[in-house]
């Protein structure tokens, strides 16, 4: 499900950690204008990440809305900082990065920026620069025009007329928005012709929910604030939330585990205590009747496998 379209640049940032040649990069894409930003990481931790916003806050402004995945955004640090500079974070959902495709979209720029830097023994800086003056085809203006209003000047030559500002710019952003309302309800009409009308989940429901390789019990709290987004609850008594990419309807039966008192277990099973070690009375086995199945059906831990899907 597609974000609510920005009104205006840098209105709303979506971010995104990358790693080229064993080097990590700090990548942000303005969802407005498509204006990137690459900065080199030294580590990945969440002040050096800080750092670098507030570089980019104070050339550009502070956004409403910062879009990221969870890791490694998601600290008290980032938190703090977001409540300094009223700054609302959304994180995409948990193990499924592709809610947040704007970033997905701005690291394969930022790669293919870097790489042909490294075949071209050239610093990336200014291919990042030429990118920034490059129209954009769906656009029809380039990141700098949508950004600041006129066309950057880079290495490659450009007569100074072409770099005058854009005398009708609510023309152009009028333009722009038609352009970009055009593209997103196309978006969603392949989406929703690509992918079946979903079921909503409901409170209390049911459901599987995919760990890694298999499915295991869960059961739906309530649905998040993020689309496609709900908050359920394991077996273990965990909470998590995960994209219904992640989630099956089903009936079987939910039972969230506890931990038994073992003083109250052996009081049941008629054990008792002696010198402080637990003495069990075994009794003897019921022998099952021929043709009878003696498991409890509603005891099967089910646990699909998708190895090889």
């Amino acid at each position: 499900m597609p974000h609510e379209l920005p009104e205006y640049p840098f209105q709303r940032l979506c971010l995104d950690i990358m790693t080229f040649r064993s080097k990590d990069f700090l990548v942000v894409m303005d969802s407005y204008s498509k204006w990137v930003e690459i900065f080199k990481l030294n580590s990945k931790k969440c002040l050096e990440i800080v750092s670098k916003l507030k570089l980019l806050f104070a050339s550009y402004g502070v956004p409403n809305i910062i879009v990221s995945d969870n890791s490694p955004f998601n600290s008290a640090e980032v938190h703090a900082f977001c409540k300094m500079y009223n700054i609302e974070w959304k994180t995409s959902s948990p193990h499924f990065p592709q809610s947040n495709g704007q970033s997905e979209i701005a690291v394969k720029i930022s790669k293919d920026i870097l790489r042909k830097a490294h075949l071209l023994n050239r610093d990336y800086v200014d291919l990042l620069a030429e990118y920034r003056a490059t129209p954009i085809p769906s656009l029809g203006y380039s990141p700098s025009e949508i950004m600041m209003g006129r066309l950057i000047k880079t290495k490659i030559l450009i007569n100074n007329d072409n770099l005058q500002p854009i005398k009708n710019l609510g023309i152009m952003h009028d333009e722009l928005k038609k352009k970009m309302l055009e593209k997103q309800e196309r978006t969603k009409a392949y989406f929703d012709k690509k992918c079946k009308i979903e079921k909503p989940f409901i409170e209390k429901e049911n459901v599987l929910i995919r760990d890694k390789d298999k499915w295991v019990k869960g059961q739906i709290l309530n649905q998040t604030k993020y689309p496609r987004s709900y908050d359920v609850q394991l077996q273990s008594g965990s909470v998590v939330r995960r994209n219904t990419f992640h989630l099956k309807h089903t009936n079987i039966m939910f039972r969230q585990e506890q931990t038994d008192n073992f003083d109250d277990f052996f009081d049941r099973k008629g054990g008792k205590r002696v010198n402080n070690e637990i003495e069990v009375e075994i009794q003897p086995p019921i022998l099952q009747e021929e043709g009878s199945n003696p498991r409890n059906d509603n005891e099967i831990n089910i646990s699909l496998d998708l190895t090889g899907r």
